[in-house]
């Protein structure tokens, strides 16, 4: 089944955010002296601006679509939370 761009505009943070803290996650286990300036430098971009939600309602908006602020760095950072709350042992499989 092929998505619509309207299905494409709400989970693509997803994707994203995936692909940008698999990337963190390299530093984690590689390199982890760069792990938090990682996680910090996220952080930091995130909270540069106030506002903005993960969820792309206007997917003709292709710069807010793929907001490395909204899109990318929020995504990851969402998906950190989401792996604090669960545990390694249930978020990243063996």
């Amino acid at each position: 089944m092929i998505k619509s761009l309207t299905e494409v505009g709400f989970d693509i943070w997803l994707n994203e955010g995936f692909a940008t803290y698999l990337s963190g996650l390299c530093f984690e286990h590689l390199e982890p002296y760069y792990w938090m300036p990682f996680k910090q430098n996220e952080i930091n971009y995130i909270t540069s601006q106030s506002g903005g939600s993960v969820f792309c309602t206007d997917t003709t908006n292709i710069s807010r679509l793929f907001s490395g602020r909204l899109t990318y760095a929020k995504g990851a950072m969402i998906l950190h939370q989401l792996r604090w709350v669960l545990g390694d042992s249930v978020f990243i499989a063996p």
